[in-house]
């Protein structure tokens, strides 16, 4: 009788524990992420949009200046991995800094 006694009040305290040690580690979850900016076509009209050669910062603001609200870089794998193992991000990189 002592034991389950025993037992029962182990239980009964690891169960309280329990019930109190979840709500101090739960986390605060982050801020929803800001709203995207406004957007700068007029309703009722189709945005431009620009596939550009380069995606330096100069034909970005040039695309940004004629009023593109979005642009297109492609890039050749060729230029990224110009041989085996050897990745080189600089220009899709520059572009997305650019942008």
């Amino acid at each position: 009788m002592l034991i389950k006694k025993s037992l029962f009040q182990i239980i009964t305290i690891l169960f309280l524990f329990l019930l109190t040690a979840h709500p101090l580690s739960a986390q605060t979850p982050d801020p929803s992420p800001p709203p995207p900016p406004e957007s700068t076509v007029e309703p009722g009209t189709l945005p431009i949009g620009f596939h550009l050669g380069q995606g330096d910062s100069t034909h970005m603001a040039a695309a940004r200046r004629a009023g593109g609200a979005f642009a297109v870089v492609v890039f050749s794998w060729a230029d990224i991995e110009p041989e085996p193992n050897y990745l080189y991000w600089e220009q899709p990189d520059a572009a997305l800094r650019a942008a």
